[in-house]
């Protein structure tokens, strides 16, 4: 199916597929038939839409310098219910549930003093940022995945840090992995899957090592990844 700019991130619920289409917005794209996809609903974010997660039942979208927040219960009449302004470019974001709040992550990019920054967005019309991990040197951060309250979050450096998230006002470094960051990023089971020039396989269960298991050479530039049922599914280009 053919959207109206570049889809630079798109996640999958309930045979809903919601894509954040740089310029256009959000977009709702029902899949159920995946031979004829069709776009139920769309809502313009005023800016160029870049990453986008899913969290019962609302969308969260890492939105140029904004985190918006929608109402994607009824993906045909998609409501903003709140927006935050970010300090550097939002680029990706994760959200789930801590305690009892619920929390969106934001990686920033493209900026000297970009971050990873954690939101409380319990109240989407009211959100709160309450802490901010600044990005080594330079870098910026390209991509950010919440496991149970384990945050990964893959730099420009090169390197992928894990923090623990259960206090997400207190995010604490437990570990890091070189040779393997700069790269988007997923994580299932005890594998940490990176995919930078190649596909990359990290075990995370053996600590404080983190050994590279293998990899899978591509050739070409990779703008997304995402693993399902023992496959990889990685989004290239040249």
């Amino acid at each position: 199916i053919a959207l109206p700019a570049v889809v630079a991130g798109v996640v999958v619920v309930n045979n809903i597929a919601f894509a954040a289409v740089g310029g256009a917005g959000l977009y709702a794209v029902d899949v159920s038939v995946p031979t004829a996809p069709a776009i139920v609903g769309f809502f313009d974010t005023d800016g160029a839409a870049s990453g986008v997660a899913v969290f019962d039942g609302t969308a969260y979208v890492a939105n140029e310098y904004t985190l918006q927040i929608f109402d994607v219960t009824n993906p045909a009449a998609i409501v903003r219910l709140g927006e935050f302004d970010t300090a550097g470019p939002a680029r990706r974001v994760v959200a789930g549930r801590i305690g009892s709040k619920r929390y969106a992550f934001v990686a920033e990019s493209f900026r000297s003093d970009s971050a990873l920054r954690a939101i409380d967005v319990t109240a989407p019309n009211a959100a709160v940022e309450v802490a901010t991990v600044p990005a080594d040197g330079n870098a910026g951060i390209i991509d950010v995945k919440l496991v149970g309250t384990t945050l990964f979050a893959s730099d420009r450096e090169g390197r992928v840090k894990i923090f623990d998230a259960s206090n997400p006002a207190n995010l604490v470094l437990i570990g890091s992995r070189g040779g393997v960051g700069g790269s988007f990023i997923d994580v299932v089971g005890n594998r940490l899957y990176a995919c930078i020039g190649g596909l990359k396989i990290v075990d995370l269960s053996v600590t404080p090592d983190l050994p590279i298991l293998g990899g899978f050479g591509i050739g070409s530039s990779c703008y997304d990844l995402v693993v399902a049922n023992d496959l990889a599914f990685v989004a290239m280009g040249r």
